[in-house]
């Protein structure tokens, strides 16, 4: 019974060892199948599609037999007996740079598929292995994550290869790109449920792993960018001025409020499970829900469920840090935080409806005071819209994950924009944060911002020009009034040559001298119309040089109505038929 054990054990030791050689025998002729039919579409007539497919060999990866040529006909056609796909989509697509193949999917233990290691939350960086997700010729078959890298941008990618402005094979130079700042790695990196919406170890996977793209000719990229950089924009130069912010040549550099900002822009990298987890749902109904409702974009959530790790197209973030980045996570030193939601109409734009652009420019000068302060400061920028965050949803995520908040700062009142208040009495009543009034249902009824009819006291509605004969000259165009912190003439319906003739110059210093300026608190009837010097306007500006740059003198040009060109025989005619 003895020897038949033993027996028995060394059969099964030779089977699976003859298994072991029959795969990797299997992988290497689809290996050089593949080369073959790829040296063959390279060499193959711009007109002609090679015949010789790995799928019609060994059938490795999961294809589509040729693309994007029919494979059958039509009902009705008549066969001419010439199976040669030579159609022109077929010509396009060889132009284009394809192969005669679609890679629709993959599957686990598929003949050719060779994913390298990926142990999501080993402590070292080297048992953990790289994110592989490239498509490379190269890399496919060893591919451990499914999406893309670049995010929203891979589509874009997409575009420079079909239309041949970049090379499918194509690999960045990463010399000089090291990271500009030392960071972790720390406990969390290797707690699988600590993070699971990035790669930690991202900002050094080229050289972490240089060995594995060298010796096996793998393309592997960072997901996350460290540099340096200086930060200005226009409300941190007020800030100064108010002694909101105070310059200290390191963190505020100079009275114009330019900062030093350490900068990681970071790439999603999503772990399935984890994420499943997060939202307590199954991985399953994660994967068959970001797979349908994405178009079917990636199969491979179905297809392969051992790969656990996606990079969704999705905008990323970008963390700006002042002061020295280590504080950032020294449990001794403070830290201030602002984790701000995309805005483009308020952040880019300056739109005054919400509340966006002020809450990011607090943010920031609150990050600056604590990292002067001795602490550490950090503006978190999510690519994505955050309106339908009305509720303390960032909050109860960063103290879910066990991270303490020892004080919340509310918005000062003085920075909400009037327009706004719409919006912020909404969120507050919703459940934003605040340590004032929380308005009831019927109190927020009332609320409501301005309108386009109305007009505040200073505004003059511009008045309409009267109706002139068909055949009349056409006028000069209106100046409209501007605020006298903006040294800019804006015009309506302007025409070509109308403001660019050698006299332009001398007659807008006429204009300039006879201005009528109004004070923004006062009525229109105050309004008074008088000669200044250029010394006398300068002082006009300066004189309420602290107060709100909005709220200060404002020019009142007079109407070029009456000002015919036939008026000023020195002005040059302007054809005006265009």
């Amino acid at each position: 019974m003895a020897d038949s054990g033993t027996n028995s054990s060394v059969g099964m030791a030779d089977v699976l060892e003859a298994l072991k050689s029959i795969q990797e025998n299997q992988t290497k002729l689809a290996s050089e199948v593949e080369s073959v039919s790829l040296r063959l579409d390279t060499l193959a007539p711009s007109g002609q599609v090679p015949s010789l497919g790995i799928n019609k060999v060994s059938a490795p990866l999961a294809v589509a037999p040729t693309s994007p040529i029919r494979t059958t006909l039509a009902a009705g056609e008549a066969d001419s007996g010439n199976t040669s796909p030579t159609t022109k989509e077929a010509t396009q697509a060889q132009k284009s740079g394809f192969t005669s193949r679609i890679i629709l999917t993959t599957y686990p233990k598929q003949i050719g598929i060779n994913p390298l290691p990926l142990q999501w939350g080993a402590p070292d960086a080297v048992d953990r292995g790289p994110v592989v997700v490239s498509r490379s010729s190269s890399t496919i078959r060893k591919r451990n994550a499914i999406g893309a890298h670049g995010g929203s941008y891979s589509i874009y990618f997409a575009l420079a290869l079909a239309s041949k402005q970049l090379n499918a094979n194509h690999r960045p130079d990463f010399t000089n790109t090291e990271p500009a700042a030392n960071i972790g790695p720390f406990p969390q990196w290797g707690d699988k449920k600590k993070i699971v919406a990035m790669d930690p170890w991202g900002h050094l996977a080229p050289w972490l792993f240089s060995d594995v793209i060298e010796k096996e000719d793998v393309d592997i990229r960072p997901t996350i960018a460290i540099t340096k950089a200086h930060m200005k924009l226009p409300e941190l130069e007020e800030s100064v001025r108010r002694g909101r912010l105070v310059p200290d040549g390191k963190v505020c550099l100079n009275a114009q409020g330019e900062l030093a900002v350490t900068k990681f822009a970071v790439e999603p990298v999503w772990y399935l499970p984890g994420v499943a987890e997060r939202f307590g749902i199954d991985e399953g109904v994660l994967r068959r829900s970001l797979f349908e409702h994405t178009g079917g974009s990636y199969p491979e959530l179905i297809t392969r469920g051992d790969i656990k790790v996606f990079l969704p197209p999705i905008g990323g973030l970008t963390v700006y840090c002042f002061g020295d980045p280590a504080k950032m996570s020294d449990e001794k030193s403070r830290l201030a935080l602002r984790i701000h939601d995309e805005c483009n109409g308020s952040d880019v734009f300056g739109s005054d409806i919400c509340t966006c652009r002020p809450y990011l420019i607090f943010g920031i000068e609150e990050a600056v005071k604590e990292a002067q302060n001795g602490g550490s400061g950090v503006v978190i920028y999510f690519r994505k819209e955050g309106r339908a965050l009305v509720v303390p949803m960032k909050y109860d995520a960063i103290v879910g994950q066990g991270i303490p908040i020892h004080e919340r700062v509310e918005l000062p009142e003085d920075l909400i924009p009037a327009d706004s208040r719409v919006e912020i009495d909404a969120k507050i009543t919703a459940g934003y944060f605040t340590t004032g009034n929380r308005m009831t249902a019927e109190e927020l009824k009332a609320v409501q911002g301005r309108m386009w009819e109305e007009y505040s006291p200073d505004i003059v509605p511009r008045r309409e020009s009267s109706p002139r004969p068909k055949n009349a000259e056409r006028r000069r165009p209106r100046l409209l009034r501007a605020c006298a912190t903006e040294p800019s003439i804006t015009t309506s319906n302007a025409c070509k040559g109308l403001l660019t003739s050698p006299n332009t110059s001398r007659r807008a210093t006429d204009l300039l001298s006879r201005v009528a300026i109004s004070n923004a608190n006062s009525s229109p009837s105050s309004t008074r119309s008088f000669a200044l010097d250029s010394s006398e306007m300068r002082e006009a500006r300066l004189s309420d040089s602290t107060r709100d740059p909005h709220s200060v003198c404002y020019f009142s040009f007079p109407s070029f109505d009456a000002w015919e060109v036939g008026e000023h025989p020195d002005e040059e005619k302007v054809d005006r038929t265009a």
